[in-house]
């Protein structure tokens, strides 16, 4: 049986009390517990870890230790300028990346972990697998399934090892003496050649070899989750394979729980899954993977696997990852100035906001620090505007069906999907939706206490829904007709996402009010409400703030980004390949039947699919490529604007070979 915990701290006395039962129960088991992901960085993860091993021998258990150290090893071969490559879920290891892996592992990772264990009481012995004998290996193939028409692909990862044998007896010797063995997962060939293991194939075979009570997996994957996304808490092998055929397990969880079933049917009890932390609000449906570092186009996670990321943290990273720009904008200012409030100017925030109105249509800037907060600011001075014009029943405001606004009370009320206000009513009345593209609707739904229209210029979480021939100047042309405010949420399609810095300019037309949010800080929360000048006026003092809008770190960053967008010619780039990446797309489009459509301008750009799209989305994942679905069947793709043309490529392909498989299963 497998078993899934989550991670607590209560008293140790009274654990100890109430677990003396269990501690007669289990005295003398064997317990090998397989040490990785965020608990080997975090360092009070790591003091955490050091002191329950050391508990667990003092009460009469016998601990075995198997650690990871991928992102240690991945740091070092950065620094000799060796990019890490991996085949799924395998780093490729050749001679030189196998001299850094043994030197990592078995040097400075197992000795860091030896010195925390005994510093708490334990008395740890650190051990490479060669060391006397105590892991033989042997080459390991790695076989891939692209085409179910084609034989599978036989892929060479390198000095990549199989365990073929386990010398129990050096661990035995040493647990039956009170020691704690700390193993770093390397083996040894019959050539004498060394192999890098995988650290939780290691940890399953060890445990097999002990036949130990327990085999304890520490890990930054969520776990097995259930139809309904709810975390499954114990499950057994059958149901696993059952699982993984179903593809309801993938990704990173595949290997442990392979390794887990081979453990269970040779002799050892349980299995158990540990997560260091479990404390986040359910409000997300996270994939399962813990990314660790970024840079440009690419991603790594917690393993050391490599991806490269066609989200941009939903088109916000428009530099992609760790800009040196920006890195150099965040850590001047904040050794600097962080935070005084808005009771006063800062010189960030007055440059950014000089830099948005030089280059907008716009003459004032209210800063906020999100998507939802510029939005709210939108609304309430729509609203303000016309009250203080004398026209106090002009408070509505149209939006669109399939729109997205925010998540706060005020922007789900304006926003036009059903599922997101589902659960929250009574919604804040005053907002009236009519479709997007229909000029006609739009023009009957006006009314006397009509104050504004609020759009998308283009429908991101709609569905990347572009606005039909002269549409959006028809609606100027209402909203001028009727004396009604226009307002543009440009906060996805806005700093320079569909090939202009904004994406009112394709149009011919300008916005009374803009909001933007999303890349104007390239990650730092910000968010940002643009107008006219006589429509400014109504935010008069005390009549709207925010204590954390426009702080001079965010502020400094986005003035960064904006200064890079332009000076370096990404925004050029991104229309460039934008373009490529749209052909490619219709070329796909014409190669599987299975893709309806394909949209979008810039970098946001979607397919729709006559599928469910959430499958193709993880099994990019597993083949090192973030993607996004919205609505069920729209694949979205909005990578930051530096993508190259070669990464496109490098996707397309992928994608070819997910459908040609999906049609033929």
């Amino acid at each position: 049986m497998i078993e899934d915990a989550c991670d607590t701290t209560p008293n140790v006395a009274d654990i100890l009390i109430e677990a003396l039962p269990y501690i007669r129960r289990f005295y003398g088991m064997t317990i090998v517990i397989k040490y990785g992901g965020h608990a080997m960085v975090d360092e009070q993860l790591k003091q955490d870890f050091a002191r329950d091993v050391t508990l667990l021998k003092f009460i009469g258990l016998k601990p075995v230790v198997v650690h990871g150290g991928g992102p240690q090893i991945n740091s070092v071969l950065d620094q000799m300028g060796i990019r890490p490559q991996f085949v799924r879920g395998m780093r490729l290891t050749d001679e030189r990346t196998m001299d850094v892996v043994e030197m990592v592992l078995g040097g400075k990772v197992n000795k860091a972990i030896v010195h925390q264990i005994n510093q708490q009481g334990g008395k740890a012995v650190g051990l490479s697998g060669k060391d006397g004998g105590l892991i033989q290996a042997r080459k390991l193939q790695i076989v891939q399934q692209i085409d179910t028409n084609e034989p599978p692909e036989i892929i060479d990862p390198g000095l990549v090892g199989d365990v073929t044998c386990i010398n129990s007896e050096i661990i035995d010797k040493l647990t039956e003496q009170g020691f704690i063995p700390i193993i770093a997962p390397v083996g040894y060939g019959d050539a004498g050649e060394t192999y890098n293991i995988n650290a939780d194939l290691v940890a399953s075979r060890i445990a097999m070899a002990l036949k130990a009570g327990r085999l304890v997996l520490l890990t930054d994957v969520d776990g097995v989750l259930d139809a309904d996304g709810k975390l499954v808490n114990s499950i057994d092998a059958a149901q696993i394979k059952k699982m993984i055929d179903d593809r309801r397990i993938s990704g990173g969880m595949i290997p442990k729980m392979e390794y887990s079933i081979k453990a269970l049917e040779n002799g050892v009890e349980k299995v158990q899954m540990n997560r260091a932390e479990q404390v986040m609000a359910a409000t997300y449906k996270r994939f399962p993977v813990v990314f660790e570092k970024g840079r440009g186009c690419k991603l790594w996670d917690t393993e050391g696997r490599s991806y490269t990321d066609f989200v941009a943290g939903i088109a916000v990273c428009n530099l992609g990852h760790s800009h040196p720009r920006i890195a150099a904008a965040v850590s001047h200012q904040a050794e600097t100035l962080l935070h005084v409030s808005n009771l006063y100017y800062t010189l960030p925030q007055v440059d950014l906001a000089t830099w948005l109105v030089e280059n907008s249509f716009a003459d004032r800037v209210f800063f906020g620090n999100s998507g939802a907060e510029a939005n709210e600011a939108a609304i309430k001075l729509a609203r303000k505007y016309f009250k203080d014009n004398g026209e106090e029943n002009r408070f509505r405001i149209v939006t669109m069906e399939r729109s997205f606004h925010g998540r706060t009370l005020a922007t789900l009320s304006a926003t036009g999907q059903e599922k997101v206000r589902k659960g929250f009513d009574p919604v804040l009345d005053g907002f009236d939706f009519v479709p997007f593209n229909d000029a006609d609707a739009l023009r009957a739904r006006i009314g006397a206490d009509t104050c504004a229209v609020m759009l998308e210029p283009i429908q991101g979480e709609g569905g990347v829904r572009c606005p039909g021939d002269k549409y959006l100047q028809t609606v100027r042309k209402i909203c001028d007709d009727t004396g009604t405010l226009l307002i543009f949420d440009e906060i996805q399609t806005g700093m320079g996402r569909t090939g202009q810095l904004f994406a009112y300019q394709h149009y011919g037309i300008e916005p009374d009010i803009m909001t933007l949010a999303k890349a104007l800080a390239n990650g730092l929360p910000i968010g940002a409400m643009l107008a006219r000048e006589k429509i400014a006026e109504s935010f008069s003092a005390g009549s709207h703030a925010s204590t954390f809008g426009g702080t001079p770190i965010v502020t400094a960053a986005a003035l960064a980004a904006c200064r890079t967008l332009m000076e370096d010619r990404v925004i050029e780039n991104g229309r460039v390949v934008g373009s490529y990446f749209k052909e490619k797309l219709f070329e796909l489009k014409d190669r599987h039947a299975i893709i309806e459509d394909v949209r979008g301008l810039g970098l946001l750009l979607g397919i729709k699919l006559k599928i469910d799209g959430m499958p193709i989305v993880k099994q990019c994942l597993q083949d090192g490529f973030l993607i996004n679905c919205i609505q069920d069947r729209i694949l979205r793709f909005i990578p930051p604007l530096i993508i190259s043309e070669e990464e496109i490529d490098l996707l397309i392909k992928c994608l070819d070979r997910i459908f040609i498989k999906t049609v033929a299963s």
